[in-house]
């Protein structure tokens, strides 16, 4: 009779040893969660940061080499004046731009004699605002030493470099953030 009660009790665990096993369970789990939740969210792109991305790379793009029309960056003959959230230059074709950044809606513009437009030209109304990643300067300029020259620029001939560190983020989605570094060397005729 002994025997047989003492094979009952080893048949079955008691309620402690399976509450014992299921908090490690959860311990080991919450760990491994909070591990991997940072690698799992580096190896998926959410469309909205992919749309961050794409408009973010096509703005700066668009700043550098221009848009099919050679109002770029790169196509700067002369600079007019220069500070941390515009420049005004004429290109190649002698035409005078005033690439500016506002405060108010987070979006670039360039304007010459004749038009305005928003940057992205494809899509005004886009939901992707930029700032500096020091707030309020867009724009850094470098002499031909790469030292730092004061903003706004006192003497714009002096300016040999041009970097721009920016976020680029969603309105909608705050979280999905893009940082750009990028920046052009100018050749001033």
């Amino acid at each position: 009779m002994w025997l047989m009660a003492h094979n009952k009790s080893k048949k079955a665990y008691t309620l402690i040893e399976l509450i014992t096993v299921i908090v490690i369970i959860g311990i080991i789990s919450a760990t491994g969660a909070i591990f991997f939740a940072p690698l799992i969210n580096l190896s998926f792109f959410t469309p909205r940061q992919t749309e961050v991305e794409l408009v973010g790379n096509f703005i700066k793009d668009n700043i550098l080499e221009g848009y099919n029309n050679g109002w770029g960056l790169r196509n700067i003959t002369s600079i007019e004046s220069a500070n941390a959230t515009q420049i005004v230059y004429y290109d190649a074709n002698s035409r005078r731009i005033n690439l500016y950044w506002d405060n108010t809606s987070k979006k670039f513009f360039r304007a010459t004699p004749t038009t305005t437009s928003i940057l992205p030209f494809e899509n005004p109304q886009s939901t992707v605002l930029i700032d500096g990643q020091a707030p309020g300067k867009l724009f850094t300029y470098y002499d031909t030493n790469q030292h730092e020259l004061s903003s706004p620029v006192s003497n714009p001939s002096l300016i040999a470099r041009i970097e721009f560190n920016w976020i680029v983020y969603s309105q909608t989605t705050p979280i999905s953030k893009y940082l750009i570094n990028s920046g052009v060397f100018i050749k001033q005729f």
